[in-house]
This record gives C-alpha cells, sequence and structure tokens, in this order.
C-alpha cells in the first residue's frame, strides 16, 4: 500500500464517499509469494506488502481489494454503503457503464462481491460464483 493512515482518511473526510474511487494499483505478482518478478522487463522484488526495482525504488503494489476495503474501513470508519460507492458505483459512473455496473438492481451485471466481517466471502460475476472463502 502507498498511502498511510493520515492521508487515506483525510481525502475520506474532504472528498467522501460519493466522489472517492477505491482502486488498487496491484501489478502480476498480487498474492504470489515473496521473490522476484517480471514487470514489463524490469525485475521487481516482492517482500510483504512492497515491491520494489532492484535499487529499492517502488515499482508498484501487491495490493489486494479486499485489503484495500479493510484498511480503508480500519483507517475512516467507513460504512459498508461507502465503501460499495467506492469499489464500484462511483467506477461504474466514471466509465459510463453504470447503466448496467455499480449496483444491486433488476437489470444490472449480477457481479457482487459478499464480505463478512472484513473477509471476502464470495464473488459472483455474470451471476456465476467465481470464488468461495476456503476454496481453492
Amino acid at each position: 500500500m502507498h498511502s498511510k493512515a493520515g492521508a487515506v482518511r483525510s481525502a475520506f473526510q474532504a472528498i467522501g464517499s460519493d466522489r472517492l474511487l477505491l482502486i488498487t494499483d496491484s501489478m502480476r505478482a498480487k498474492g504470489m509469494p515473496d521473490g522476484d518478478y517480471d514487470l514489463g522487463g524490469q525485475t521487481v522484488r516482492v517482500h510483504g506488502e512492497k515491491a520494489t526495482l532492484e535499487d529499492g525504488t517502488l515499482a508498484g503494489s501487491v495490493l489486494r481489494m479486499n485489503d484495500a476495503v479493510r484498511l480503508m474501513r480500519t483507517f475512516t470508519d467507513a460504512s459498508w454503503e461507502d465503501v460499495a460507492k467506492m469499489t464500484s458505483w462511483n467506477q461504474a459512473k466514471a466509465l459510463n457503464i453504470s447503466d448496467r455496473k455499480g449496483n444491486v438492481a433488476a437489470g444490472f451485471d449480477a457481479d457482487v462481491v459478499l464480505f463478512g466481517q472484513d473477509v471476502l466471502q464470495e464473488t459472483w460475476c455474470a451471476g456465476q460464483l467465481r470464488f468461495e472463502e476456503g476454496s481453492k
């Protein structure tokens, strides 16, 4: 994660969930064990939550979206409604696809992520279960 708790809290307070977009700029090594990976022909070393070039320069992120959600809620006390706006509705509006994405309603694509106690439990895409906690 590139952002500090105070910066995230300040952005949330200043911008609010109606305009803030929660994203991750994760590289391919996201979710992989510590080690060396390729990023556009450059070697990137992943150690813990940090991805750096050989000279120590920050190379990108290995932050998973479910961790971003957990951190946002921890840093800001954002509600689940706030999180839904910041992770789907606001993006759908920005991409001009809010007529079919970013909302759980009749006529919208059945793309849903279910959380419980800040833990990702299920992911549904086009109405089909694609991930279930505990399964590989």
